[in-house]
């Protein structure tokens, strides 16, 4: 049984669906019937891409590999049996957990002006009214909070749709509360910021926000934004799902899976993902590292399956390749300290993005 629908497990239901013993029977649990591919969220934010366009029919994927479909959400988890929020319990013989992770949640900010963007799924709807707000609006704020790989791209992307849309007057502004993506070099740190002024993007620098109510920023030394924002987007710290501490899993201090170098949190329960705390590995995150995840623990449920208890390693990439959107034509790569913004990046990425969403199609 495989639970939720994200990088890591889809890499896994590809490679099984094709290899598994005919007595193995494949199940994908996802509360959601759609997947929606992260890589391509910023140019649907932009408004170059379609959200049918970016997201995969997990029922039509299934049918297609002959592996069984079930919408629900997990909450707990007993001795080689799942319970799901509707009630129904499900065995298993193999688990991978795939299940993400959750945005850390600022003080008081249940209130509409506020974004997050994860989950997608809740995401997704929230994206359908602000789209009204910038049409209905010559002049739009927006804030964007959070200074990793996600802001930049968000922020970027939010620029670029009022661009597009001839907004003039509208702003977006990145709040950071450190360095820009993280722990780069000054040249890459000066690379990123040329293209967020570039594109029209105004930087707050060791800005910590803790509250955002009603569209005013509030920072960790008291002082507030000085203006009131129409919408603010969070991309805060990432952590695990509150449900994880009744499973009786192994947890790390912060509440992630625990798992082992051949990604087992037990002997039948695999996990992968920003889920999963690695043993003796760092504990960045992404979406690159998740598909390598992927194929590790893919490997090994097979060789589980075959009476081969010889697992595999997982071994993170000492260097990773990502590539941010900028605008509908070009692309900012980072590989390791090495960045480059131009054309061919984003071509690039256009052909990583549609090379991955192909072939769940096939």
């Amino acid at each position: 049984v495989l639970v939720g629908a994200g990088h890591a497990n889809l890499r896994i239901l590809k490679n099984l669906a094709s290899k598994v013993l005919s007595d193995w029977e494949i199940v994908l649990i996802d509360e959601n019937p759609f997947s929606i591919y992260s890589g391509c969220v910023p140019s649907w934010i932009a408004g170059v891409a379609r959200i049918e366009d970016i997201q995969i029919d997990l029922q039509s994927f299934c049918a297609k590999l002959g592996v069984t479909f079930t919408q629900g959400r997990l909450v707990n988890l007993g001795a080689n049996r799942l319970l799901l929020s509707d009630g129904k319990e499900l065995p298993f013989d193999l688990l991978s957990l795939n299940v993400g992770s959750e945005p850390e949640h600022l003080k008081e900010n249940f209130d509409i002006r506020s974004v997050y963007l994860k989950p997608f799924s809740s995401f997704k709807k929230k994206w359908i009214e602000i789209e009204r707000i910038c049409s209905a609006c010559a002049t739009n704020s927006f804030a964007v909070v959070g200074g990793g790989a996600g802001g930049i791209e968000v922020a970027l992307a939010l620029s670029t749709r009022f661009q597009i849309r001839n907004s003039k007057k509208s702003r977006v502004t990145l709040f950071s509360s450190g360095r820009l993506y993280g722990n780069t070099t000054d040249k890459m740190d000066l690379k990123i910021r040329q293209a967020l002024n570039r594109n029209r993007v105004q930087i707050e620098m060791n800005k910590k926000i803790v509250r955002s109510k009603d569209g005013i920023l509030t920072f960790l030394d008291g002082t507030q934004s000085l203006e009131r924002f129409d919408r603010v987007f969070l991309l805060t710290t990432a952590k695990a799902p509150n449900w994880l501490e009744q499973t009786g899993l192994p947890l790390d201090d912060e509440g992630f899976l625990k798992v082992d170098p051949q990604l087992r949190c037990t002997q039948n329960i695999f996990a992968a993902g920003d889920a999963v705390s690695v043993q003796g590995t760092s504990a960045r995150r992404s979406g690159v590292r998740a598909v390598r995840q992927g194929e590790v623990v893919s490997a090994n449920i097979e060789r589980v399956m075959n009476g081969n208890q010889a697992l595999q390693t997982y071994q993170p990439q000492q260097k990773e390749l990502n590539i941010l959107f900028f605008d509908p034509k070009t692309a900012l790569l980072l590989w390791g300290k090495w960045a480059w913004l131009g054309r061919i990046p984003r071509l690039l990425k256009n052909y990583i993005d549609s090379k991955y969403l192909k072939s769940f199609e096939r």
